[in-house]
């Protein structure tokens, strides 16, 4: 009987004209099978007011196929490029909901995760961005696990609940970053604004994380994975030069050049380590374009932009990391 109630409470609460729409901008490539369970899931929680948006980057598998045979509601954007994260921009330009989450095509949320974070949104009007515990059942384990209600400048892009006026005052996601460190950019911008991230522990989005849908590495963590290696070596260079003062730049710029060669003694990702570094006068020419250097305090809170020089991602066992 309690079941039942329960039941019949969740669906009020999904169905309810009380609740503003919510658009759900999905960005997939080459994973057809994730997109659609993730499609299911979607349609099977508690929020029902939602329009749905499938961003495709030129997937070459049937991605495109199934959006529109299986899910015709869906509002399909099929790109001719693949432009990494940035991808997402397309669908927050046409989105129509007064709030958008993001999903990846193999992250889903739980059934009620979207209720709560619409109404923690709607109780607090400077909250920004609701960052959602994410969690992988590749890994097994908690994705955000050291993301914190109190230390709230984190969000992971799989699974997060942007406000649109959010959209309106910072922008769109940097097309410099192809994949990875575009959250902790978003991030930055919107503290400098005064718009703050809040984490919901209590809230999943579930990130599948197939192990034939990502590249992994050594261990079978895509996070340590070549892919991984290249893009957050980029990502941290150009977030280094868009919002911090030149003099931290260039000495954690260098230092964090020496973090990737140490990574380079154990995991030996020498291609791509000398890629990025033909690559970096292009890469520092273009975030200059856009530097702006945030506020001291701002800089101060992200440590300046330093890093430790080993990485405690590539080598979890080292105890006593360079400050």
């Amino acid at each position: 009987m309690a079941n039942a109630q329960e039941e019949i409470k969740r669906k009020e609460i999904g169905s309810s004209t009380q609740l503003p729409l919510v658009t759900i901008n999905i960005l997939s490539f080459n994973r057809a099978t994730e997109l659609r369970n993730t499609l299911r899931h979607i349609f099977a929680q508690s929020y029902k007011n939602i329009e749905v948006i499938v961003v495709d980057n030129a997937s070459s598998d049937n991605t495109v196929e199934i959006v529109s045979q299986e899910y015709p509601a869906v509002k399909l954007i099929p790109r001719t490029k693949n432009v990494g994260i940035s991808g997402w921009n397309d669908g927050f330009r046409i989105a129509h909901g007064d709030y958008i989450l993001v999903l990846d095509d193999d992250s889903y949320p739980e059934c009620n995760s979207i209720v709560t974070g619409v109404k923690t949104m709607m109780q607090f009007p400077e909250v920004g961005i609701i960052s959602y515990n994410i969690f992988s059942t590749l890994l097994k384990r908690s994705e955000t696990s050291k993301f914190r209600s109190e230390n709230p400048f984190l969000f992971q892009g799989c699974g997060a609940l942007f406000r649109k006026e959010t959209i309106f005052r910072v922008g769109y996601y940097d097309e410099l970053f192809f994949i990875y460190y575009n959250e902790i950019d978003y991030t930055i911008r919107c503290y400098e604004q005064q718009i703050r991230v809040r984490y919901l522990d209590e809230c999943r989005i579930i990130h599948t994380q197939t192990p034939l849908a990502r590249t992994s590495g050594p261990n079978g963590d895509p996070y340590t994975s070549e892919t991984a290696y290249r893009h957050y070596f980029i990502g941290h260079l150009i977030f280094l030069v868009k919002h911090f003062d030149t003099a931290f730049a260039l000495t954690f710029g260098l230092k964090w050049i020496l973090n990737r060669m140490i990574i380079l003694f154990k995991y030996r990702y020498f291609q791509a380590f000398f890629s990025v570094l033909v690559q970096l006068p292009r890469v520092v020419l273009a975030a200059s374009k856009k530097r702006k250097p945030v506020r001291r305090s701002i800089q101060k809170y992200y440590a300046y932009g330093n890093k430790p020089l080993v990485d405690r991602f590539f080598y979890p066992n080292f105890r006593k990391p360079f400050a």
